[in-house]
């Protein structure tokens, strides 16, 4: 089989790799393996580079030329459709592509593998993680509007939400969707796409992988929060949890590791000053694989303070590392992290430090919760959803 893949991604100057797009490494590298060959309209960074499972159809794009500053994710996503569109347009119909395979449900993905798909006469199969917003209310502009606003700005969600309708009308338009979880799966059928037409597939986690890096001896942090730092996954939300941890347990630390916006930064480093956390909470950034895992097995807990997901392979992570998971109680975590995690009602600062104090002073109970976490963690398997996934797009490609 051969499948056209795009793979556009966020434009960033660092191969730090996210969900979505760590994801789609690890079907590849299975696929790869089960004799499928991929290529993928990709824009920079490449990364094809570290992760040489797929053929790059490298895409320049001049990303640089948009600071990072409010509003200019926007600019971004327009401008690399129009690149992404371009790049689309020259892909030749003797090409031998089965399918093409959108790997999230973008402006730039969706704009491209319809445009694409139509020209090749392939069907089009699109991966949905998880959209926000929540489609848990209406859908109409207003509703959606609203429900956007709960994390971002007027004009930014006044952007999001016409972005919305615009990736559900090119959504109708694809052969077969991918749903990570029950939850998306839901999700979708809310939106309007046919039952028949879903597949849920599932993410995994490699922990063997995992296993061969190195911790440490003992914890050096306290709790450890990895994802992205932006206001839907929580982060002025885990500030102020960790205050209420520290009026608790004074020497309590934690260490929060993700990319961000400078701006976002900014906030974030400010709200610090002003809660008086400066000297327990250590932002590391952006890192390698190998000193993430580093970090999670130098930690006792992982805090999780997300508002939406979409399956949460941050927590799964974690768990491979025998950490404890708290977060805010989604249908979609317990789902994916079932008995192992610790649930508390969603927006509830005072329960999330209280959840967070009670595993850091039971360490019997830590101890249980670690073990639990290790055994949900190998349940899951990337080769086991590649496989399961391939079948399914064999069908919809007909070979």
């Amino acid at each position: 089989m051969r499948m056209l893949a795009v793979f556009q991604h966020p434009m960033s100057p660092t191969r730090v790799i996210g969900g979505g797009e760590r994801r789609f490494v690890e079907m590849c590298r299975c696929w790869r393996e089960l004799g499928v060959q991929v290529d993928a309209i990709e824009n920079p960074p490449y990364y094809a580079e570290s992760f040489p499972f797929y053929n790059c159809l490298g895409v320049p794009m001049p990303f640089e030329a948009f600071p990072e500053r409010r509003f200019t994710a926007h600019l971004k996503i327009w401008a690399g459709a129009v690149y992404t569109v371009s790049a689309a347009g020259r892909i030749s119909r003797s090409s031998g592509y089965d399918l093409v395979y959108a790997h999230a449900p973008t402006v730039e993905d969706l704009l491209a593998g319809t445009m694409v798909s139509r020209e090749l006469g392939v069907p089009l199969v699109v991966v949905h993680h998880h959209h926000y917003p929540s489609t848990e209310k209406g859908l109409n502009l207003l509703d959606v509007y609203r429900d956007c606003r709960r994390v971002a700005s007027p004009p930014s969600s006044a952007i999001s939400a016409v972005e919305f309708f615009l990736i559900r009308s090119l959504g109708a338009r694809a052969r077969a969707h991918i749903a990570v979880s029950e939850f998306t799966r839901r999700q979708l059928l809310r939106m309007g796409f046919s039952p028949e037409t879903i597949q849920v597939s599932g993410n995994g986690v490699d922990v063997a992988r995992i296993d061969s890096f190195s911790g440490g001896d003992e914890p050096i942090y306290d709790g450890i929060y990895i994802g992205r730092i932006s206001p839907v996954k929580g982060s002025l939300d885990l500030l102020e949890i960790w205050r209420l941890v520290v009026d608790e347990l004074p020497m309590a630390r934690l260490v929060i590791v993700g990319g961000t916006k400078p701006y976002v930064e900014a906030e974030v480093r400010e709200k610090l000053r002003k809660l008086g956390l400066d000297e327990r909470v250590e932002i590391a950034g952006l890192v390698s694989e190998e000193v993430k895992f580093r970090l999670l097995k130098r930690s006792r807990v992982f805090v999780f303070p997300s508002l939406a997901e979409g399956w949460g392979l941050a927590p799964l992570e974690a768990m491979s590392c025998r950490l404890p998971v708290v977060c805010y109680d989604l249908p979609v975590l317990r789902e994916v992290l079932g008995r192992a995690a610790v649930f508390v009602p969603l927006g509830d600062h005072r329960a999330f430090a209280d959840a967070i104090c009670s595993v850091l002073e039971d360490e019997g109970r830590r101890g249980q919760l670690g073990l639990q976490s290790r055994s949900i963690a190998e349940g899951y398997s990337w080769d086991v959803v590649a496989e399961r996934e391939l079948r399914f797009l064999e069908r919809v490609a007909g070979v």
